[in-house]
């Protein structure tokens, strides 16, 4: 019901992969709502204390609702890396390293609908691109225009390393990440019906 009330809510925004909107839609609510009930089971077969078994119950769910979007989900959404060549003709940020002189590059992929992982500005070998800064040209030395920076950035070979799942990816994932909840789920339910019969005989 939730999922088909924000249907057009969704499809304005375009961000039902965000994680914390992720985890709201779909069946995977379902999931945790299933897993939430056996925790509590199961810790109340354990604990044999109400109070304790929610407190747990509420300790693990919230634990496991933190670890799924960094851990779990992005090992089940087999991302994409995509490489092409660095643009900066739009919006970008960036951030000198009074230390070392190192140059950071912050840009903004447009992937609208899509969940992105990471963007790193790497050089022509693949490495991570930080400088070194010419502060002639980008920073505090440069001139205060828009086209300098720009232009220098461009002439350094420079490319752009967008790690993403595609937002046409939400349902493959929602029923994998189902899939890994109803296995908990099923595993705690086994494990509770041994833990009855063991303690009845």
């Amino acid at each position: 019901m939730l999922s088909r009330w924000a249907q057009p809510i969704d499809g304005a925004t375009a961000d039902r992969m965000n994680p914390l909107v992720f985890a709201a839609r779909g069946i995977v609510p379902v999931g945790y709502a299933a897993l939430a009930f056996l925790v509590g089971v199961t810790t109340g077969l354990l604990l044999r204390r109400t109070l304790a078994a929610m407190a747990v119950t509420l300790l693990v769910i919230v634990s496991v609702q933190i670890a799924a979007p960094f851990v779990v989900r992005p090992w089940l959404a087999q991302p994409i890396t995509m490489v092409t060549p660095l643009r900066v003709d739009g919006e970008y940020g960036l951030s000198l390293s009074p230390d070392s002189g190192e140059m950071r590059i912050h840009l903004e992929p447009d992937r609208r609908g899509d969940w992105v992982l990471s963007s790193t500005t790497i050089t022509a070998t693949g490495a991570e691109f930080r400088g070194p800064a010419d502060m002639t040209q980008c920073g505090p030395l440069a001139p205060r225009d828009r086209e300098t920076c720009p232009r220098w950035l461009e002439k350094q070979n420079l490319r752009q390393e967008v790690v993403y799942v595609p937002g046409s990816a939400f349902w493959i994932l929602q029923w994998r990440e189902f899939g890994v909840l109803f296995a908990l789920t099923a595993a705690l339910s086994l494990f509770s019906l041994w833990w009855i019969r063991r303690r009845l005989v």
